[in-house]
């Protein structure tokens, strides 16, 4: 199981032959997704949750597109970035206007720069599209993944969903409060 009801701390660490090559955590076993997929809103921050130890360099973001690729329009932003419990920003990777993401990929973005983990437990990972007229991409997940566990947050704050919206070059800190949604995506880090 990936996370316990109680709020303890349970890390998916990565390495086998049934996993994507390079992120060594996740916030779900990548075996476990059965392929729902939604699309992200335009210019609005998708974020989950997953926990991290103390200590850890965090240098690199990861998430799984879905059957949709992205198509940009005249003037596209994208970005991925770790945020604390709080929502706080602790990274972002830098803005991207003509990021590639292909139809069910797992995409990787790395952080401007690497960050240490302070804390063992929930943090964020942010996912921000914004296609400038464009096609908007999905992102494949796990369907209704809180209806059956009987969740919607883990640790005191929500486990997945929508915060910001209307956002261009660079994540809110600290981001909104996050409105609940599903699909959960897969996400990972290195």
């Amino acid at each position: 199981m990936p996370f316990f009801p109680s709020g303890q701390a349970a890390l998916i660490l990565y390495g086998g032959a049934y996993e994507p090559a390079g992120p060594s955590i996740a916030n779900l076993d990548f075996r476990m997704n059965n392929v729902a997929t939604n699309a992200l809103g335009d210019g609005t921050l998708l974020m989950t949750t997953m926990d991290l130890p103390a200590g850890r360099t965090i240098s690199t973001l990861y998430w799984l597109s879905g059957t949709t690729a992205l198509v940009n329009g005249a003037t596209p932003h994208y970005w991925l970035a770790l945020f604390d419990s709080s929502r706080n920003l602790l990274r972002q990777s830098p803005d991207n206007t003509a990021k590639v993401i292909g139809a069910s990929t797992v995409i990787s973005d790395a952080l401007a720069s690497p960050f240490v983990t302070t804390y063992a437990g929930q943090h964020y990972v942010g996912i921000m599209v914004a296609s400038g007229a464009g096609t908007q991409p999905t992102y494949t997940g796990f369907a209704s993944l809180t209806a059956p566990m009987g969740l919607n947050s883990v640790g005191g704050g929500k486990f997945n969903g929508t915060s910001n919206t209307g956002l261009t070059t660079t994540a809110p800190n600290p981001a909104n409060p996050i409105s609940q949604t599903n699909p959960v995506p897969w996400v990972g880090v290195s």
